[in-house]
This record gives C-alpha cells, structure tokens and sequence, in this order.
C-alpha cells in the first residue's frame, strides 16, 4: 500500500480528472482522448470483466478485429505507461487486469475514487440516520460534498456512462432529500436552502427538491423568498410541459398564505383544503389558485398555445340571486363552496379555477374546443343545481383565449 501522497486519486462526479497526491495527471498529447475514455469506461464497470471484442466494438467499432485488438492493447499500453510505469503488466495490484481476453480494472489496487467514497458516505449515514442524526448529517455533508455534477459528465453523450449517470444522480436527490428532511427536523434552515439550491442546479424541475426548500423558507419565517420560489417553480414546470404543482405542493402555497395573514386568502383556502381532503386517491382536479398565481397562469397558457396551436378557453361565472341583487356573505361562501366541490369534479387536472372576487369564479381551460366549452359548461351548470339548494344562481359565459400578444385586462373586459 503506497502513501497518501503516492495514491491515484479519481475525481469522476462532475469533470474527470486523475491525481498522484496533489499531483495532477496530465495527458501526454491529444491524441489520448480515447485512450483516457477506455479508462474510465473500465473504471465505469469495475464490478465487471469485459471481453475485448465488447470493447472494441464500444471504441472502434466496424474496424477488423486484428486492427481494433490492437488498438485496445496499444491504448492499455500508454494507460499503464502513464499510470504505473514502474510495475510491471503482470503484477496483481495492476490496475487493469487481462485474463483470458477478459479486461477489468482491479478493484484492489491502491487507488482512490470520489463515486465510490459518496456511495459509502451515503449507506453509513442511511445506516445510522435513526440512532444518531447529527452522526447521519455529518456524513451527508462530506458526501454532498463530493457531488460535483453528473458522473462523467463530458461523456454525457456516451451510451456506456448513462446508466451509471443515472444511477449516481438518483443516489444524489436521494441523499439530498434524506440530508434536507434531518436538517429540518434540527431545524437548521439554512443549510437545507443551500443544499437544495445547489441541487437545482442539477435538477430544477424536480418538485420533492423544491418543496424541501420552500419549507426551509416557510419555517425560517422567510414568506417573501418562499412565494417566489413557489411562483417560479410553477410557472416553470407549467411553461415546460403543462403541468400543475401536486397537491402537496399547493398545500405549502396555502401556508404561506397563512402564515402571511391574508385574511381573503385565508377564507377560500380553508375550503379548498376541506374539499383537497376529499381526494383521496392524489388524482386530483382543476387547479385552484388566488389572483396572482391565474393571471400567471394565464399568460403561461398563451403562451403554450403560440407554442403548439391549440386552442383554449376563458370562462367567468358569477354569483347572484335570480333578481341579480347580491346574497349575503355567509350565502355566498356557502354556495362557493358547492361550487368548488362541483368544479373539483368536474373539471380536468390541467384547468385553472380562481376565485376572482367574492361573487366571481374565472377558470382556464386548456385544450378544448368550441362545441367542447358549451359541454362543459353545461355540465357546471347542471351539477351545481343538483347538489345546491338555495337563492344563488349561476350566470356563466366564456370566450375563446387568443395567442397574441394582448393585455390581459382586454380579455377581461370581454367578458
């Protein structure tokens, strides 16, 4: 066993790069790029021997097995020649092994590896997260640490490192999520908000990171920075790919509402979290949110539909008596809530639903076409006389959105 200062240091989370000690390995020339990616295609499958004909055909692939084998010896060569060029080819603590035409790099020689240490680093504190938390905490710190960026990550159009790419990330949100909740549990807020911005940075539509993260904010009392990231995340993953956030993160936004002492905001979503408790299979429905998040979200779906040219509609339904004067408070919070109980039924998961003002619902409904709205619509209407009694009537109209570039308020005043 060599020295510290002696040992083959391998850096591979994030950019590759290979010390002796504090010694940086330098490539000879140039023309080294494939012998060096044979290198770290050995050290990628490590557990493994590999035949040299599958090699080959990863390295030089169409080429005549005399030539390619030669190729692969010559490329061992210059590893070795840079490596250990004072051992010799047969010796057992070689790096690379070749036996019977099987090549494998030798999981037993003297070297250091940052993947390897951050596997470890992660199992010991998953080890011991339930009998020492503080213990558990320190070595997902070290461990985090050591996350650099994707495994490999210059060979990111490599068919050979994807697995282990992948791998490797998922071992990271995992020890990220696990690290954060124990932070949280210690109540050390602001490591769980650097841990989780920095892994953003690797996966930012990734929602369990989020909501980590914005409970950090919630619980360190920083309302303010949690509502952004919240707004950012949403219109983000709904500019994406159309998708709303889950219930579980709509959950934090009513808190944050909470905790902001809104008192409006406070009323609805104390109805929307009494109708949220009657989902229990996590499906879902339409979208509810306060004024701000629809106007987002309507300017998100415009934009979409520039995007892909479908079509979508605006719809506004008011509350009043038959005789249009207004009912009282406790009549009208009454019937918006056998309202969004009907809408919750009704509508899709991907439709936006707000309660505009007290005796006015707007929805956003993506998708659909001109004889689909009348069906909707129709639907709305018939449900809600179903299931409430009493003197509230519904007064429904809607309007087609257009993808231009046109303010909002004009939409508005269309309807």
């Amino acid at each position: 066993m060599t020295g510290d200062k002696e040992r083959l240091r391998i850096y591979s989370l994030g950019h590759f790069s290979l010390y002796f000690g504090e010694e940086p390995v330098t490539e000879a020339d140039g023309g080294m790029s494939k012998t060096w990616n044979l290198f770290k295609y050995l050290l990628t499958h490590r557990e493994q021997s590999i035949p040299g004909e599958v090699i080959t055909e990863v390295f030089w692939p169409g080429a005549a097995w005399q030539k390619s084998r030669h190729s692969l010896y010559n490329s061992v060569y210059r590893l070795r020649s840079v490596l250990e060029s004072d051992r010799s080819p047969y010796d057992s603590s070689s790096l690379f092994l070749i036996r019977d035409g099987m090549y494998s790099f030798n999981r037993h020689a003297d070297y250091w590896l940052d993947a390897a240490e951050f596997e470890d680093l992660c199992s010991r504190a998953r080890e011991v997260s339930d009998d020492d938390e503080q213990a558990a905490i320190k070595l997902y710190r070290k461990a985090l640490r050591l996350y650099r960026g994707d495994y490999l990550a210059e060979n990111f159009y490599d068919d050979w490192v994807k697995g282990a790419q992948n791998r490797y990330r998922s071992l990271y949100k995992k020890a990220v999520l696990e690290c954060s909740d124990l932070l949280l549990d210690a109540e050390i807020f602001d490591e769980v908000r650097d841990i989780c911005e920095r892994a953003l940075e690797v996966e930012p539509l990734d929602e369990d990171i989020q909501i980590r993260l914005i409970e950090s904010l919630i619980e360190a009392g920083n309302l303010r920075d949690a509502k952004t990231h919240y707004e950012r995340f949403s219109s983000l993953i709904y500019q994406e790919s159309g998708i709303l956030p889950s219930k579980r993160m709509r959950s934090l936004y009513q808190k944050i509402q909470v905790n902001a002492g809104g008192t409006a905001a406070t009323d609805l979503e104390t109805i929307q979290e009494l109708l949220d408790q009657r989902d229990d299979d996590g499906g879902g429905g339409a979208y509810f949110c306060d004024q701000d998040s629809f106007h987002r979200m309507y300017n998100l779906e415009r934009k979409r539909m520039a995007r892909t040219g479908l079509s979508a509609f605006l719809v506004k339904i008011d509350l009043s008596r038959k005789d249009l004067t207004l009912p009282s408070m406790k009549e009208l919070n009454r019937a918006a809530a056998e309202l969004q109980e009907v809408l919750l039924r009704t509508l899709r998961r991907g439709d936006v639903v707000s309660r505009w003002n007290d005796t006015q619902y707007l929805l956003v409904l993506p998708m659909v076409n001109g004889s689909d709205i009348r069906k909707v619509v129709k639907r709305i209407g018939d449900q809600f006389k179903k299931q409430y009694t009493g003197p509230v009537v519904l007064r429904i109209r809607e309007t087609a959105i257009s993808p231009e570039n046109t303010e909002f308020h004009r939409v508005q005043e269309k309807i």
